[in-house]
């Protein structure tokens, strides 16, 4: 069992690059969220109103990660900060 333990917590990758591949993620997420959602909300029948408050919700998804994207670097030198000086 001791071994499963020390198997899960193997370190397989740097935190830098974790950091990378999940800006890459969220950036890559919002680009096809802010398409696909313009997309389907333009070809539904909706009244003037509705148009709006769904364009409105397909571009705060894609705020919120872009926002993500660029908070996760700033998470990752708090939390190696926090592990230097506890």
């Amino acid at each position: 069992m001791s071994r499963m333990i020390k198997l899960f917590s193997l370190k397989i990758s740097s935190s830098r690059f974790d950091v990378l591949v999940g800006q890459i993620v969220c950036w890559v997420f919002a680009i096809v969220v802010l398409l696909m959602g313009i997309t389907k909300v333009s070809n539904m029948e909706l009244s003037e109103a509705q148009l709006i408050f769904g364009i409105l919700l397909v571009v705060v998804l894609t705020l919120q990660m872009i926002i993500l994207g660029m908070i996760l670097p700033m998470v990752d030198y708090v939390c190696q900060k926090q592990k230097e000086n506890p």
